[in-house]
C-alpha cells in the first residue's frame, strides 16, 4: 500500500513527464498535445489542493514568523501555478476546439510558448531543490521493498549516485524540452517576420482572382482578334485559336499564383500555424489561392 509522499510523487512524477511531452507538439500532434496541456493543468491544481494545509500555513506567515526556505518554497509554487494558468489560457485561445478567429493568432502563440519555457525553469529549480525528498521517495516507488531490513544504509540515506540519476532524468528531459521550446519561439518570431511584407491567404486570393479577371479580359480579346482572322482564313484557323487562349490563360494564372509561406508544410503537426480550411489536404500558405 502506498503512502501519501509515494501517492504525491506520483502526481509529481506524471505532471512532469506531461510538461516535458507537451513541448513536443510535432511528436504527439495537436489533438493530443491540447489534451496534455488540460490535463497538466488538471494536475497542477491537484498538487495545489494537496499541499493547501502548508501553502496557507506559510502564506498567512509570510510577513512574519516563518523561515526563507519556505517563503521561497511558496513563490516557486506560486509561480509554477501561474504559469500553468498562462499555459492553459492562452493554449484554450489558440485552440482548434474553441477555433476563434484572432487577427493576432502569432502573439498568441509567442505568449504560449515563453509561458510555457517560464513554467518548466520554475519546475526544474523546484526539481533541484527537492532532490533528496524526490530520490528517497522514488526509491521506495520504484524498488520492491526488500524481504529483510538492509543495514547497509542508514534509512533515508541518500546517496550521491541517486543525486546524479535524479538531476540527470530532469535536467536532460528539461534540456530537449526547452531545446524545442525555443527552436519553436525563434521559428514563430521569424515566420511573423517573413509574413509581415507578404499578403496574407485572404488577400493573396483577391489579387490571384483580380489577375484572374484580367487574364480573362485579355483572353477574351485575343478570341475576337482570332476569330476576325479565322473568318478570312478558313475553319480551321477559328478552331485552333481558342485553344491557344486557353493555354494562355493557365499560363498567365499560374504567373499570378503567389503563395504567403514556403515552408513546404503539407499535413498538420508539422508547422504550428498549419490551416486547411477548403479541405484538400494542404496547408493553405503553402498552396496557391
Amino acid at each position: 500500500m502506498k503512502t501519501r509522499s509515494q501517492t504525491h510523487w506520483l502526481i509529481d512524477a506524471v505532471l512532469f513527464l506531461g510538461l516535458i511531452a507537451a513541448f513536443f507538439p510535432d511528436v504527439t500532434g495537436v489533438e493530443q498535445h491540447q489534451r496534455i496541456g488540460i490535463f497538466g493543468g488538471a494536475l497542477a491544481v491537484l498538487h495545489l489542493a494537496l499541499h493547501w494545509e502548508w501553502e496557507s500555513a506559510v502564506t498567512s506567515r509570510f510577513f512574519g514568523r516563518t523561515s526563507n526556505t519556505s517563503r521561497l518554497y511558496l513563490l516557486i509554487d506560486g509561480g509554477i501555478m501561474l504559469g500553468f494558468l498562462a499555459m492553459v489560457g492562452t493554449g484554450l485561445v489558440i485552440s482548434t476546439w474553441l477555433g476563434l478567429t484572432l487577427s493576432n493568432f502569432g502573439g498568441w502563440l509567442t505568449l504560449h510558448i515563453i509561458a510555457s519555457i517560464g513554467t518548466l525553469l520554475l519546475v526544474l529549480t523546484k526539481v533541484t531543490l527537492h532532490w533528496r525528498w524526490i530520490a528517497s521517495v522514488g526509491r521506495k516507488v520504484l524498488e520492491p521493498a526488500p524481504s529483510l531490513p538492509s543495514a547497509a544504509a542508514p534509512k533515508g540515506a541518500v546517496s550521491r549516485r541517486e543525486f546524479l540519476g535524479v538531476m540527470g532524468v530532469a535536467g536532460f528531459g528539461a534540456a530537449v524540452a526547452l531545446t524545442s521550446g525555443a527552436s519553436g519561439l525563434l521559428s514563430q518570431l521569424f515566420s511573423e517576420t517573413e509574413a509581415s511584407p507578404e499578403e496574407s491567404p485572404e488577400t493573396s486570393s483577391a489579387s490571384a482572382e483580380s489577375a484572374a479577371s484580367s487574364t480573362g479580359t485579355n483572353a477574351y480579346s485575343s478570341i475576337d482578334n482570332s476569330t476576325a482572322s479565322s473568318s478570312r482564313s478558313g475553319v480551321a484557323q477559328s478552331v485552333e485559336s481558342p485553344a491557344q487562349s486557353s493555354v494562355q490563360v493557365v499560363s498567365e494564372d499560374s504567373a499570378a499564383c503567389s503563395v504567403a509561406c514556403r515552408r513546404g508544410c503539407s499535413f498538420p503537426g508539422h508547422c504550428r500555424r498549419y490551416t486547411d480550411s477548403n479541405g484538400n489536404g494542404r496547408c493553405d500558405w503553402g498552396e496557391c489561392m
